[in-house]
């Protein structure tokens, strides 16, 4: 285990030391072929940054699915088991970045870590379908 912390909904998330080394990062390699999802070695140098995420999150959306409808359309929809944690910080070059980390939540609304990466100060891959959980803004 590479963690266990507390989001602002007092749930508990965790990173797995697997999916931070094989999955994440891809240390050793062995998610070469996307067999995982996309892997996204440079987060190595934003752990902190993970945690920050999870514990100090700026928003929380609901995640999203694409499906297709009865006419073969993609549709998107609410994911009611994903969230997705976006933290803003200023990296060592002050440059602004922004972290993702998504959690699958269980039914006993435990979570775990699944990817996350620095978006780079855009805003993209942020889909309409889900809906804004928390804005640490109205707290």
């Amino acid at each position: 285990m590479m963690f266990i912390k507390k989001d602002p909904f007092n749930r508990e998330i965790k990173l797995k030391k697997s999916t931070w080394e094989y999955k994440i990062c891809n240390y050793h390699n062995t998610n070469n072929n996307g067999e995982c999802g996309n892997s996204h070695p440079e987060m190595s140098n934003y752990y902190n940054e993970v945690e920050n995420s999870v514990e100090h999150p700026h928003y929380i959306l609901q995640d999203t699915k694409l499906v297709c409808d009865d006419y073969g359309n993609e549709i998107e929809i609410p994911n009611e088991k994903r969230e997705e944690y976006y933290r803003f910080f200023f990296d060592k070059e002050d440059k602004l970045g922004i972290i993702k980390t998504i959690v699958d939540f269980d039914q006993k609304n435990n979570g775990d870590i699944v990817t996350t990466h620095k978006m780079n100060g855009r805003i993209r891959g942020v889909r309409k379908g889900g809906r804004i959980i928390y804005d640490s803004s109205k707290k």
